[in-house]
């Protein structure tokens, strides 16, 4: 299997799409904070490191700015099972919107995570 290529701007080149050098750790921040909202720690998780409590307030701060019905999108997506690919077909049927305008979502808000966090 060939390796990722970088190109100028930061992205890995994949088989399908362009994804940015962050996305796949700001993936795993938005399921760690998401995991916290669905257990119910009372809105303050517990932190192993001050790592993980900067990536959630990362997440919390990003996430406080989009309307309700586009964080229940973010949420479903970023809970554990079906890839998240697959998510946005389901979401986009049961929403009626494109699946490119849930595929900008995802990328706005992995973007503005990234650059919360110094990323970017």
């Amino acid at each position: 299997m060939p390796s990722a290529v970088i190109s100028k701007n930061g992205t890995k080149k994949g088989a399908n799409r362009l994804k940015p050098h962050y996305s796949e750790f700001v993936r795993h921040c938005l399921r760690f904070y998401i995991k916290t909202l669905d257990e119910g720690h009372g809105g303050q998780p517990i932190f192993r490191s001050d790592a993980e409590r900067a990536n959630w307030a990362a997440c919390h701060i990003v996430l406080n700015g989009f309307s309700e019905k586009d964080l229940d999108m973010i949420c479903h997506l970023y809970r554990p099972g079906d890839t998240i690919a697959d998510k946005i077909y389901e979401l986009s049927k049961s929403n009626r919107v494109s699946q490119d305008t849930i595929w900008s979502l995802i990328n706005t808000v992995e973007r503005k995570i990234a650059k919360q966090r110094g990323l970017v």
